[in-house]
Order: structure tokens, then C-alpha cells, then sequence
């Protein structure tokens, strides 16, 4: 006779097995399982969901602002489950290479600081959430959110800290990735 401790719907059970060899190894082999899993924390990435992107905005995606309910609901649901919460956004400076007015192809868009640049009025961002900023700097483009760095406001993270080193300090495996624009910013991201 002997005993077994083993998890089920995060209930702790004590389960007896004896004489039966058959049901023996099969607890022996379950315990040896249930010892092999670790929780893994996935992490929500929101990319670039900012006025500038949304209807009014300088570079408005058509009806963008309709990422903002399905995100919000990702975000409760990370919140109640222990998720990292990030959100990318475009952070230029007002004088880039990025701009039509400077040699790019785009608008003058999300200007750091200003209105256009902030995150979306209903996007319910918690306190928590990690802030990555990208092309800050006057020659980058920086599409991808794995471009940008952990902005320097973050309280406990080191600046200028790149995307994919925050994921591996925080040992993420699985990530959930939307926001605008699906042909651009959050493509490259995936990509990435």
C-alpha cells in the first residue's frame, strides 16, 4: 500500500493505490507527468493602439478603433490570469527620416508627446503594463514591436531594455499579439 500526492483542477489529492501492480505503475507514471509540467505565463503584447491609428487620427485605419473591445477583454482576461501585459507604440520624434516630410512615405504620426501618440481613450491599459517604445530615433522606422526597447518610465525595469529580453526574463513562451495595422505593425511583429 502506499500513497500519492497529485493536483487536479488545483485541488490537492492524496490518493491511495496497494496490491494492484497495474493501477500501481499507472499512479507512479501519472506523479512522474505531473512533475514534468510547468506553468507557463503567457504574455499579451497590444501593438501600437494609438489615436493616430484610429478614426480621426493622422494615419487612421479604417474603423481601428474596433480592435479596442476584443483587446479589452484580452486584457481582463490576462489580469485575472497573472499575464504580462505589453503595448507597443510608435514614438517618433517630430523631425524623422520617416516621414514623407523628411525623405520617408508616411504622414507625420504618434510625434512623441503628442495627442496622436497616446494610447486609445477606451484601451483599458492596467498600471502594470509594460510600455515598449519604438522609432524614437531620427533614421529608424522600427515597425516591429520587437524594434522598440521597454520605456524608460517603467518603475523595476532597466531602460532601453529590448522587447525580446523582457520575454526571456520573464521565461514567456506564449504570446497574444494584436492592435494596428494588421498590414504593417502587428504583421512585422508576429513576423518577428
Amino acid at each position: 500500500y502506499g500513497f500519492h500526492l497529485t493536483f487536479n483542477n488545483n485541488v490537492l489529492l492524496l490518493v491511495k493505490y496497494g496490491k494492484n501492480k497495474r493501477r500501481e505503475k499507472k499512479m507512479k507514471k501519472k506523479a512522474k507527468k505531473t512533475e514534468r509540467v510547468k506553468w507557463e505565463r503567457p504574455a499579451l503584447l497590444i501593438v501600437d493602439v494609438q489615436n493616430d491609428f484610429c478614426p480621426g487620427g493622422s494615419l487612421a485605419v479604417p474603423r481601428g478603433d474596433e480592435v479596442v473591445a476584443p483587446l479589452n477583454r484580452m486584457i481582463n482576461r490576462a489580469l485575472k490570469k497573472g499575464w504580462l501585459i505589453t503595448a507597443s507604440r510608435d514614438w517618433h520624434p517630430k523631425v524623422t527620416g520617416h516621414f514623407k516630410d523628411y525623405g520617408g512615405i508616411w504622414p507625420a504620426h504618434c510625434v512623441m508627446f503628442e495627442k496622436g501618440a497616446e494610447f486609445h481613450f477606451s484601451l483599458a491599459l492596467p498600471p502594470t503594463t509594460v510600455i515598449i517604445s519604438k522609432g524614437s530615433e531620427p533614421q529608424e522606422d522600427a515597425y516591429s514591436a520587437f524594434d522598440g526597447v521597454v520605456d524608460f518610465l517603467h518603475p523595476g525595469l532597466a531602460a532601453s531594455m529590448p522587447l525580446e529580453d523582457l520575454l526571456q526574463a520573464y521565461e514567456i513562451k506564449k504570446i497574444y499579439i494584436g492592435g494596428l495595422a494588421t498590414d504593417y505593425c502587428v504583421k512585422a511583429t508576429v513576423l518577428d
